[in-house]
Order: structure tokens, then sequence, then C-alpha cells
């Protein structure tokens, strides 16, 4: 399986990757701000369905959770295709024998600037803790999210990077509701280790790559338009304990 960083709408740059990289018969993961929503309902369709097209044609099935810069609307449950798939947050799929919770949602620097136009800005946009379900949900091996706990890079912890600090200087109460969020974000993640094995934790968000290691899980931050394969190598160890048992 194949995971994906923020494309903001560049459906080409999904198409790009999947052709050269000679992707079939796959599920990808995008981690969120895919960037749907932002045309006309008429314009959106066609885009959606063109693209469930080219999927189909490589068997190849896009499972998208929600980021800040995505319609809340599109992942609602009812916008499920053939081969392109808008997940509602909390979302558990199965894949390759894994099981991978998606989690949406985060707070936008640039809200203030978009709050006055039609069809930029949500104000469901961010991040929602649903102690109920991470407390009795079970099995999970993957989380993705399109934030990130404090736990994991960026940490902030010399302070916020200044494309943030402008923003701020606009927006007074951005900088506090961002180190809420990334602590409901720490707090889902405690809840899930509390009755869950995770192997790895893939986010997006920060238009960065990261990665870091906390205990056995992997947290990897997804850079714009970066795939990442995590390879199931199951098989490929049978094969190699049979060559060297004999």
């Amino acid at each position: 399986m194949f995971f994906v960083g923020d494309t903001h709408g560049n459906i080409d740059a999904i198409k790009f990757n999947i052709i050269t990289k000679k992707i079939t018969n796959q599920d990808i993961i995008h981690v969120g701000d895919f960037g749907v929503g932002f045309m006309s309902e008429k314009n959106q369709s066609t885009v959606n369905d063109k693209l469930n097209e080219f999927l189909k044609e490589r068997d190849i099935t896009l499972h998208v959770f929600r980021g800040n810069h995505d319609n809340p609307k599109y992942f609602n449950g009812d916008f499920i295709f053939s081969n392109l798939k808008f997940h509602k947050d909390y979302t558990v799929l199965e894949i390759e024998g894994k099981k991978i919770l998606g989690i949406g949602g985060a707070i936008s620097i640039d809200r203030t600037s978009r709050w006055n136009y039609e069809n930029a800005w949500w104000s469901e946009e961010t991040f929602y803790l649903d102690e109920e379900f991470l407390t009795n949900v079970r099995d999970i091996d993957i989380l993705v999210t399109h934030t990130a706990p404090t736990e994991c890079p960026p940490t902030n912890t010399d302070g916020f990077p200044p494309i943030v600090m402008q923003f701020a200087h606009r927006d007074m109460g951005l900088l506090n509701d961002l180190r809420i969020e990334r602590e409901e974000l720490s707090r889902a993640l405690f809840l899930l280790l509390e009755n869950n094995s995770l192997t790895h934790h893939f986010y997006g968000h920060f238009h960065r790559h990261y990665q870091s290691k906390v205990g056995d899980l992997i947290h990897m931050c997804l850079d714009i338009d970066e795939f990442f394969e995590l390879k199931d190598y199951r098989d490929y160890e049978e094969v190699l304990n049979q060559m060297y048992s004999k």
C-alpha cells in the first residue's frame, strides 16, 4: 500500500506519481489536504469522475481523509465512488491484513484570510477528539491523521516557524488554538496506545518530510505530493525462511 501527502488539488501530481512509479492493483491512502471543494460542485464532480476512471483502469483505490483544505461536506459518507473514496473521520480500513484508522482535520494557519471568501474556509475544518471511540477501538495497526501530536516533529519547542507567526499577527487566538489541537492529538494517540499495538503513524499538513520513532511506533510526516510505499514483506520472509531452512 502507498501513503501520499498533501496534494492541494494537484490531480496531475497524483497521476504522474502513479504512472511513473507504475502503480497498479494497490490501495493508496491520502493523509488530507486533497483539495476537494474549492470549485463549483459541477466542476468538482467532473474532476472526481475523471480521477475515479483513471484509478479504475489501474485497479487502484484511493482512500482520502480530511485535511483543513478540504470541504468537510465531502467527508460525510456520501462521496464513496468505486475507486475514489472520501472517508468519514474515525473510519477503519482493512488493507493487506492491516487495520488503518483515519482521523482528519486541522486548523488552517491562514484561516482569517479565508473567512470572507465563499468555499474557502469551513468552521468544521478542525480535528475532533472522540475519546469514546478511541477508548473502545481495538486491533489498529496504522494511524493516519492530518496534523500531528506534540510528540512528533515539528515540535515547536523553540517557537513557531516564521510563516505561522506571520498569520498569528492577524489572528490573536491562532497560536493557542494550534497548541490545544496538537495536545488533543496527543490525547488521541495516548488512548489508542492503551489498547492497540500501532506500528506506523502517517500525517501531512506541515509540508515537510519528517521521520521519528517513539518506542516501536514510527511517525512519518509526508511532504507535498510525496508517495511512500509501505511494503508487506510477509510473503518475501516466508520465501527466505524456506530457502534457508533447507
